[in-house]
């Protein structure tokens, strides 16, 4: 299920996990409120590895592939088990991303390693002349790495009203949308991502996502399963994959990672009371839960950076929306109070030392967590950076008598700087076996 949005515009976002998550109730029925990231329930994976789930319109049952044991499992709203079948992917272990497809009251399947796209019945048979075709996707950068397929999500009015799937890549750090003949239709990069596409091989906690869809079922928006300040969250994304300084936190339910998340109404078992909640698949623990998906009543200030510059250091960050001040603390004091407009500092004549900052952001009651970021002005202070670019995996290093660095690659490579540094050239090593390695 998709989660509907009534107004025009929004600033707010939410991340979706293999979980029930509570948000505002939208029934007559008795409604419930709890914090964001609240567990509303868990229970044990009957198997290894669940990682896509996706909901079941028809019935409002759920459907959870694993990667591991093959198995795709089917699950009632209260996560008993109803039944399985096997693995559609005939010579593989298991599958990952799926999606319900309400044209033909099926499944649609990918495979994580080959990229096929499948629909099958709910009896794991391929449909016949139904959705069969390879996902093109892009190259990464990583050596001897691949395209990793996880979390998928079905976009009705995709395409141009034909449908089309939203599959995250976790190794290239890519959301991608494909039409149903498995052609690329758009991207963007994970907003967790350091590096960007194609980037350096630096990744993103990705997995799970979900559609945020307007009152005539067009997209305004992502749930996509990420990190914040070192925690498991479900993002809000604008419509371009951009943070909105909202999201739910995963701390609860203790997941490192999750393939898969749905939002839709939980009723509480005990009580009959009504969540708007998000369901995922804990893959590291092998268990489904559902979360409460409230959002919270702040955004977070986003991308807070610091960076040393001779005897003083330069701070930016972006706000995600209207704030009242900005305060800043060095070293657990604090030191400026800004218009909640301020978006740079730089914090000039300093001592020589190691300098801690945090940022929070107010309006009116309402404080964002504290964004932080650490410099050194003096010993340790880096003062200078390059991108070694084509390097697979540097060792070490020596200076000569001409002042130029030799790096070694494991690759059986050596490579040639200045102390700028800049690149002069590179040369094949001296071991020339196959799986001859420098160090």
């Amino acid at each position: 299920m998709r989660v509907r949005w009534a107004e025009s515009s929004w600033t707010v976002r939410l991340s979706l996990c293999l979980c029930v998550v509570v948000m505002t109730t939208i029934d007559s029925a008795s409604t419930a409120f709890a914090d964001g990231g609240d567990v509303l329930l868990e229970s044990p994976y009957q198997g290894i590895g669940p990682y896509g789930i996706t909901r079941d319109a028809s019935d409002g049952s759920f459907w959870v592939p694993s990667v591991i044991d093959g198995e795709v499992r089917h699950f009632d709203a209260a996560l008993n088990l109803l039944g399985d079948f096997p693995n559609p992917f005939v010579g593989t272990d298991g599958s990952s991303g799926i999606a319900y497809y309400p044209t033909n009251d099926s499944l649609l399947m990918v495979h994580h390693v080959t990229h096929q796209l499948l629909e099958v019945d709910k009896t794991g048979i391929p449909v016949p002349g139904g959705v069969d075709a390879p996902l093109q996707t892009l190259p990464v950068v990583n050596p001897l790495g691949q395209p990793i397929l996880r979390g998928m999500a079905y976009y009705a009015n995709g395409d141009s009203g034909q449908g089309s799937v939203f599959v995250v890549e976790s190794v290239g750090s890519l959301v991608y949308e494909f039409d149903l003949f498995g052609n690329v239709l758009s991207t963007f990069v994970h907003p967790d991502d350091p590096d960007g596409y194609p980037g350096m091989g630096s990744g993103a906690p990705a997995g799970g996502i979900d559609l945020v869809l307007d009152p005539l079922d067009n997209l305004i928006g992502f749930d996509l399963v990420g990190e914040f300040a070192g925690e498991r969250v479900v993002h809000r994304l604008e419509i371009d994959g951009s943070l909105t300084g909202l999201h739910v936190p995963l701390v609860a339910v203790g997941v490192s990672t999750v393939s898969g998340i749905v939002r839709t109404t939980f009723v509480d078992p005990q009580t009959g009371d009504l969540f708007d909640a998000i369901y995922g698949t804990n893959e590291s623990s092998a268990a489904l839960f559902v979360v409460d998906g409230s959002l919270p009543p702040i955004a977070e200030l986003l991308d807070f950076t610091c960076e040393a510059q001779g005897e003083s250091i330069s701070l930016t960050w972006d706000t995600a929306q209207a704030y009242d001040t900005v305060r800043l603390f060095r070293n657990g004091t604090l030191v400026q109070t800004f218009p909640g407009t301020t978006t740079a500092f730089l914090d000039d004549s300093l001592a020589h030392d190691v300098y801690e900052y945090q940022l929070i952001a107010d309006a009116g009651t309402l404080s964002t967590q504290p964004r932080a970021c650490t410099d050194v002005i003096g010993a340790g202070q880096v003062l200078a950076y390059e991108v070694m670019q084509d390097v697979y995996f540097p060792i070490d290093i020596t200076e000569d008598d001409s002042q130029i660095l030799w790096i070694t690659d494991n690759d059986n490579v050596v490579w040639a700087y200045d102390k700028s540094p800049a690149f002069i050239a590179s040369f094949t090593g001296p071991f020339v076996e196959e799986d001859d390695d420098l160090t």
